[in-house]
Formats: C-alpha cells, sequence, structure tokens
C-alpha cells in the first residue's frame, strides 16, 4: 500500500461495520420554466456608485504606481548591470579590448535601452488608461445626476396624473348619481 493513497473501506457486511440499505433515488421536483426574455420586465442595468468608481480609480492608481516601481526598479537594474560591465571590461588586466568585449558591451547597452523604451511605453499606457477611467468616472456621475433629476420629474407627474385620475373618479361618480336620479323620477 503506498503511504499517499486513502486506505480502502472494509466491505459491506464485515464484523464492525454496519450494513447500508439500498437507497432509492428520489425524483427531483418539476422545475419552473424560465420566462422569455420578451416577458420580463424591463430593467434599465443598474448604476455603479461614486463610492465603487471611487474605489476603483484607487485601485488603478496604487496598481499603476506599483508598476511604475517594478520598471524603474528594472531599469535600474540593467543600467548598473550595464555598468558593472563596463567597469570589467575597463579595468581588465589586457588594456586592449577585444572585438567579442567590444560586441558583448554593445549588446547590453542596446539590451537597456530597449528595455527603458518598453518600460516607458508601458508608463504611457497605462497613463492613457488611468485618464481614461478617469473620464468614465466623472461621465458616470453626470449621468447619475441626470437620472436622479429625470426620477424626481417623473414622481411629481405620477402624483399630478394620480390627482387627476382622483377628480375624473369623482365626475363620473358625480356624472352616474345625477343619471340615476334624472332615470328614477317621471
Amino acid at each position: 500500500m503506498e503511504s499517499g493513497s486513502p486506505p480502502n473501506p472494509p466491505p459491506t457486511g464485515a464484523p464492525g461495520t454496519p450494513e447500508k440499505p439500498p437507497t432509492a433515488r428520489k425524483p427531483s421536483a418539476a422545475q419552473p420554466e424560465p420566462t422569455p426574455p420578451t416577458l420580463r420586465a424591463a430593467q434599465p442595468p443598474p448604476q455603479p456608485r461614486i463610492e465603487d468608481l471611487d474605489a476603483r480609480v484607487t485601485n488603478v492608481d496604487r496598481n499603476l504606481r506599483i508598476r511604475i516601481d517594478a520598471v524603474l526598479a528594472a531599469t535600474m537594474f540593467s543600467l548598473l548591470a550595464a555598468i558593472a560591465a563596463i567597469v570589467l571590461v575597463v579595468s581588465a588586466d589586457d588594456d586592449n579590448a577585444t572585438t567579442d568585449q567590444v560586441r558583448a558591451l554593445r549588446n547590453d547597452i542596446e539590451g537597456v535601452g530597449q528595455t527603458a523604451a518598453a518600460a516607458q511605453r508601458d508608463v504611457n499606457s497605462i497613463s492613457s488608461r488611468l485618464d481614461e477611467v478617469e473620464g468614465n468616472v466623472s461621465t458616470l456621475s453626470g449621468t447619475q445626476t441626470t437620472n436622479e433629476d429625470e426620477l424626481s420629474d417623473i414622481q411629481a407627474d405620477l402624483k399630478h396624473v394620480g390627482k387627476r385620475i382622483a377628480n375624473l373618479k369623482a365626475a363620473v361618480a358625480r356624472e352616474s348619481a345625477a343619471n340615476q336620479k334624472s332615470a328614477g323620477s317621471p
């Protein structure tokens, strides 16, 4: 028996183990049919709250700072490696640099330049994304204010319509009573 495998269960009916009666499978209850999308009430999508958007912007800002720090650390490490390579080449016992050493040094310097360029592209990309998120937050904030104003206007209109309906019902009741009175008298 391997040490990582689970122990085998004792056979059913072995001494010390209760016998399990066979279980019958119960039929599941009928599932209600989902309502087709055309019959569901149309509901506007929920608007994100300003606090949620602020938290997102804060999170994006924190991630941006972390990435910038990481890119700067990588750039500094690459620069230090290039400087160390230059110092080693210059301080070698041999004053004359070989062609291979010069080529290796050029490759190191090009690698540092490419790393710095990639880091700058990443910073520019993240900065543009952050500007886009800030624009979206301000747009959503304006939309939320507009929606709240429209909601209060609709509520006022509904109250006015309710009063007019009550007035019409009262007028119909008066008219009906007048008609019954005139129909009842000869």
